[in-house]
Formats: structure tokens, sequence, C-alpha cells
């Protein structure tokens, strides 16, 4: 599994893919949210932790009734939901020798991203490749406030190398290869990255950012071979909580509009991914990315999972400001970057998502970057987890040309055109380019403390400018869960028989993500979904 050349396509993709403006928002939203239903409960309501009260999904719908199920399926773990933490799980307590239902709404499996971040695994071995495991979580702690659970990271460390192992030697078997993906470093010092990110290539559906879709049917097909069943077109609608208070099953609509019962012998587990398409949690939990679309599709992350779990009893985590995974502009558009009152926004050589903080901090929430002709043959390119192979001059002057083509990149032979385009007053979008060719010229960056390798006036026509809006790819705050991903009530209590993984499970991130870890929440997936399945086949 030796590093490979496979990332031409990644290059290419950037091209299009490098400017927030030309993001394409999520549409269609086909939420399939717990609706109410008007037959007799089968158990009273479960007290429900709530934000404001003013919120549809603080609402618990009626119970349904055991007459209008009209299918019981029974099997020792039932998952809910199709992406990689629910199916990891899966696959990992049928190895054991557990039955397993899984349910998902959509047709197919579904997920998002393609990096998987893991620490000492066989590849980074055979590619010598290793990081400095108490230096990289304090890093990581330290950049979340400690509002976190740091057993939960703990965890991640020591064991999120064994859990990739596993999983890569399952992907081998269903055709994939893996790689390593070049950490971005000697880039400016504040966007340097940690090895470790693993990515997949090779099936019939790989994209410029790895194989997620192939990946997700490796593992339905690893349960089929056991004897497993994955429902697909079934949507989760309500958790049942037993006399004892244990939840011991979901009830499901089906693609006929009617009503299953999967029942968890041993456990029901959570793994419906975040609520990125449902505006009111994003309202309630995650406010600093309303109103920017989320990129996921089909957009099936919906919370439906964090809104079961509160209406059973389930507490939220305890740090109520959700971190997001939401990006600014890729590295070779970060050049000088004003608001849309012409004003430098500061340092812009930060990594992605600290990038996207920057925008939002904005009038607007957008921002404009401007850079001349000189800029492809300057600006310093390295080798990156997107690119093996640093950019060559000829191909950051072709990405540009490609924007240009398409619109999301503008070029004129002056910067008043440039201002006019944007509506943005040339007048101070002249004085703050005069200010920034001084200090490109003096080689120290006063203002804003920018390396010097990345300050490069802007003086010499055809200019060039585009727009940077944030891009949302998911939330990350769930359920408060303890480190063995076991769902807790507002008590602290443990709610028997339930438990959450993936993005619907919380305490693990805060503030906002990086790209320090880049592909924690696809490796965190794996991780926590492998040591779950071997858990709850102890049970």
């Amino acid at each position: 599994m030796q590093m490979s050349g496979r990332n031409m396509s990644r290059r290419g993709f950037l091209t299009m893919a490098g400017i927030g403006a030309a993001t394409t928002a999520a549409m269609g939203l086909t939420s399939c949210s717990p609706t109410p239903n008007d037959a007799d409960k089968q158990q009273p309501s479960q007290g429900v932790q709530t934000v404001s009260n003013k919120y549809s999904f603080e609402t618990p719908p009626d119970a349904v009734s055991e007459s209008d199920i009209v299918e019981t399926k029974t099997a020792d773990i039932v998952v809910v939901g199709a992406g990689t933490a629910g199916l990891t799980c899966a696959v990992s307590a049928a190895e054991e020798g557990k039955s397993v239902i899984v349910i998902a709404k959509d047709d197919a499996p579904s997920g998002q991203g393609g990096s998987h971040f893991a620490i000492g695994t066989k590849v980074m071995e055979e590619n010598g490749k290793k990081l400095d495991v108490q230096e990289a979580i304090a890093h990581e702690m330290q950049l979340a406030s400690y509002r976190v659970d740091s057993e939960q990271w703990s965890i991640f460390a020591n064991e999120s190398g064994a859990a990739m192992d596993w999983y890569c030697n399952l992907m081998a078997q269903g055709g994939l290869s893996c790689t390593l993906e070049v950490p971005a470093s000697n880039c400016g010092g504040i966007t340097e990255e940690y090895w470790g990110s693993h990515v997949f290539y090779g099936g019939p559906n790989d994209t410029p950012f790895g194989d997620l879709p192939d990946e997700l049917n490796v593992l339905v097909e690893q349960l089929s071979k056991n004897g497993q069943d994955v429902v697909f077109n079934n949507c989760a609608k309500q958790l049942v909580r037993d006399e004892s208070g244990r939840v011991n099953a979901v009830i499901a609509e089906n693609q006929e509009g009617k009503y299953v019962k999967y029942i968890g012998a041993n456990a029901v587990v959570l793994a419906t991914g975040d609520y990125g398409n449902n505006p009111e949690m994003i309202e309630a939990w995650c406010p600093y990315v309303s109103g920017i679309p989320c990129m996921k599709a089909p957009a099936n992350n919906t919370g439906d999972g964090h809104a079961m779990a509160l209406w059973v009893g389930a507490a939220m985590q305890s740090n109520s400001n959700h971190a997001a995974m939401v990006f600014g502009p890729m590295d070779i558009y970060k050049s000088l970057t004003v608001n849309e009152l012409g004003q430098r926004i500061g340092n812009e050589r930060v990594s992605n998502g600290f990038a996207a903080m920057e925008i939002l901090q904005q009038p607007g929430k957008h921002t404009f970057s401007f850079w001349d002709s000189t800029y492809a043959a300057k600006i310093p390119t390295y080798a990156s987890r997107l690119t093996t192979e640093a950019d060559t001059p000829e191909m950051v002057k072709a990405a540009f040309d490609a924007g240009v083509e398409a619109g999301t990149i503008f070029k004129a032979d002056s910067i008043a055109e440039l201002a006019k385009h944007f509506s943005i007053d040339s007048n101070t979008l002249q004085s703050t380019i005069d200010r920034y060719n001084e200090l490109c010229a003096a080689g120290v960056d006063t203002d804003h403390f920018k390396n010097a390798d990345f300050m490069i006036a802007i003086k010499e026509a055809p200019f060039y400018a585009c727009e940077n809006t944030p891009n949302l790819l998911v939330t990350l705050g769930g359920l408060d869960v303890t480190a063995d991903m076991r769902v807790k009530d507002t008590e602290g209590k443990v709610i028997e028989g339930l438990w959450a993984l993936g993005a619907v499970a919380g305490n693990f991130y805060a503030n906002t993500y990086t790209t320090y870890f880049a592909g924690a929440n696809l490796g965190r997936n794996v991780c926590f979904g492998y040591r779950t399945g071997k858990l709850l086949a102890k049970l």
C-alpha cells in the first residue's frame, strides 16, 4: 500500500472546486424527519430536553400504535443509518456472530467526504510516516478549547490505527486500494497538517476526493455475504422504550408508507448523520452557519436521529455551541482578500476551516480575493493531500483561465473595473491594495503577519478577482454519549439499549473543524464503528 500518484484527477478538480462562490447548493431537500401520528400511544411520552420550546423538533409526535405496524423484524443489533459509522459497526459485530439489521432512509448507502484520518496504521508504517501523538492530540485539544471528551480522543489516538488496518483489509477484498494523502506543510506555518489521512481509490465511483461510494458498497456487500439484512427506503420515525426504560426497537416507515418495527434485542445504534439540512437545528445549535447551503447530496442529513433520541429523554452534548465542517477558498486563492467594504480581512494564509471562519465574520458572509498577472509565477506551491506534486506556474495559470471561462473568476485591465463588478468602492479598494503593496515591498506584514513568501504585490494588468463564500459540509454536534458511545439522558445516566455513532454522537468536536487531522470525521467513524461493533458483540 505504497503512496501512489493517483491524484492527478484531484488536481484537475481543484480548478473548479477551489472557489467558494462556485459551490453548488444542495437542492430539493427531502427530509424524512419523524412526523406525528394520531394513533393511540403505545408508551408514555418521555421528558424532552428543549432549547427554547419554539422548534418543531422539540415536540414529540404521538407514538405509533401497535395496530398500525404491519411487520416486525428482530436482530441482536439494529443500526439506523447506512453511512460509514453504521455500516462499519454492523460489519464489525457481524464478524463476531451477531445478527444485524441496518435500515436506511434512502435507496443506497450515503456518506460525505473521502479522507479518513488514523494514527499508527500499517499504511503509514510502510511509507515511513508517523507523528508525535502526544503533541498532535494536545494540539487538537487546544484547538477545541478542551470542550470535548478527552477520553474519546484518547481512544481515537490509541485504537484508530488497528481499526483502519481492519478497514483497509475489507476495502482490499472489495478491490479498493489505499494511499496516504500528503499533508499541507511548509506553507506559512499555520496550515501545517499531520500525516495520517488515508484515501481509497480504484472503484467505479472514484472521485477527486476519494471513493466513499464504493467503500460503502463494499461494506454492504460484506454484510450480505454474512447473511445480514440492509434494508433501504425505510425511514426511522420513532424509538421505542419498554416498561423498564430500555430502548429496544425503532419504528420505520417503508416505501409503501407502512410501519415496520425493528427490534434490537441487544442494542439499537443511531448512525443517522448530522443535521446540516435542518434549518431549525442549525439555528438552535450551530447558528454561525445559518444560511450557508449544505453541500450534502442527497440532502438527507436532517437530524432525524437527534430528534428521535431527544423524544425518548436523551440529552444533547453539554457544549451547546456545536462545531461544523465549513470551508473557505482553496490555497491558490488566498491572495489579498477584502470584504464588501474593500477592507482587508486579516491573514489570508490560514487553513480552509479557519478561512471560512474569517469569511463568516465579514458583512454579507462573503469576501473577495484579488491578484495580478504575475501571481501564478510567484505563488509558492507545494505537495499536499490533494496534489502529490507541487503545481507548476503553468498549472496555476490554467486553473485561473478555467475559472475565467467558467465565470467564477473575473479578469479585467483595471482594479476599478473589478471593483465595479463586485460593487466595492473603488477608492477604498485601491487604498487597501496600495497598503498591501507597501507591505509586500517591505517584506513584512506588520498589519496581519502573513508569511512573507505569500505577500505578492498586485501591480501588473490584467487583474483577477473572485468571490469567496463558505461551504458547509456537515455539522459536528450531537447527543451526549459516553466514551463507549452509549447515549445519556438529561440526568447523565446511560439510556439502556441505545448507542450513537458518527455525527449524531457528540463530545468529539468544539469550535470548528480543522484539517490538522484531515479526515478525522470519517476516521472517527471507522474507529468507533469498529470498536462499538466489538463491544456490542460481547453483550
